[in-house]
């Protein structure tokens, strides 16, 4: 069984079925992987057995990057993420006001998919600031069209409120792009200092670290070289030779048992 992070309590009904598909993967699950040790924590305290948790972090498709070409047209920023409230949704706009301020040419792209009622909201929430020019609504974009769009853009711009690892995250740095995020914990874990960080939920920080990433071009790629290099440990395949060396443990403890039973 795979855990990634638990939901907001706010979301009522995913949080409550997370809670009742931890208690039955306690009972039935021979191994229960988390991507960080936050998450490992968090199952363990809502009562998974310890010796089911195993941690191995998630990877990205570094191929597929590698081959996916940049776009004509250069974004300051871009976000990529499903258009949801627990992405960050609606402190895009808020954040942007403020980076306009400072940089009225600033263009931010926005990648993903959203339920019409958010759609809507948000839309509405950038024709009342007046930024109809600076923020760009590209629609849903997948493998290389995706990630030509990081590489297509200076800094990768993503509020989220809560991540389990957060894989778009390592894409943007396999890719290029410089992260501004808010101080998440699973951040420190993962990406260390390889990622700019604003304090949680504040948008005038968010916003000043994208204006220093944007107004410092040596900075921002020191930066994007110190992510680069971290992000070759976060590759599919290295949490694929992982997985099986865990899931190969997992069989042969359980034929070892079967054997003995019998």
């Amino acid at each position: 069984q795979k855990f990634f992070h638990l939901n907001q309590k706010s979301r009522f009904i995913s949080y409550n079925m997370q809670l009742i598909s931890i208690k039955l993967m306690n009972l039935y699950a021979d191994r229960v992987s988390t991507c960080s040790s936050i998450s490992a924590e968090v199952i363990k305290n809502l009562g998974v057995k310890e010796d089911l948790v195993k941690i191995n972090y998630l990877g990205v498709d570094d191929e597929l990057i590698r081959q996916s070409e940049t776009l004509n047209q250069i974004f300051d920023a871009v976000f990529i993420g499903r258009l949801h409230e627990s992405k960050g949704i609606f402190d895009i706009v808020p954040i942007w006001q403020k980076i306009v301020e400072k940089l009225p040419n600033a263009t931010l792209g926005v990648v993903g998919i959203a339920e019409q009622t958010i759609k809507k909201t948000f839309e509405f929430q950038i024709r009342n600031a007046k930024l109809e020019k600076n923020i760009i609504i590209l629609g849903y974009h997948i493998g290389k069209d995706a990630y030509a769009y990081l590489k297509s853009s200076k800094v990768f711009f993503f509020p989220s409120h809560e991540e389990g690892f957060g894989i778009v995250i390592a894409e943007a740095m396999t890719a290029g792009s410089a992260v501004v995020a808010y101080d998440l914990d699973v951040y420190k874990e993962t990406f260390s200092s390889s990622i700019y960080t604003a304090k949680c939920f504040d948008c005038s920080d968010f916003a000043d670290k994208v204006i220093c990433l944007l107004e410092d071009e040596n900075l921002r790629l020191d930066i994007v070289s110190e992510a680069k290099e971290l992000a070759k440990n976060f590759t599919w395949k290295n949490c694929a030779k992982r997985e099986y060396r865990e899931i190969n443990k997992t069989f042969l403890k359980k034929i070892k048992f079967s054997a003995e039973v019998v």
